[in-house]
């Protein structure tokens, strides 16, 4: 895993870091899955930063819904 994605000061920080591992990597799968279905999409983004700042805000969001659903 190129670094660790989630910030320290949000929500996804009190993850234990086994789950916080298995998060990064799903969103990690996701995003390769992206590039390998859509070729252009992979130039959506002009730097290594912005790119590593959308599987962050993926990952942000996925966790928010994830905690609004019913167990």
């Amino acid at each position: 895993m190129p670094g660790r994605v989630i910030p320290q000061n949000t929500v996804l920080a009190t993850l234990s870091a086994e789950r916080a591992e298995r998060a990064e990597s799903m969103i990690d799968e996701v995003f390769e899955e992206l590039k390998a279905t859509f070729p252009a999409w992979k130039h959506a983004f002009e730097t290594l930063a912005e790119f590593e700042r959308a599987k962050q805000i993926w990952l942000e969001n996925w966790w928010k819904n994830a905690s609004r659903q019913p167990a």
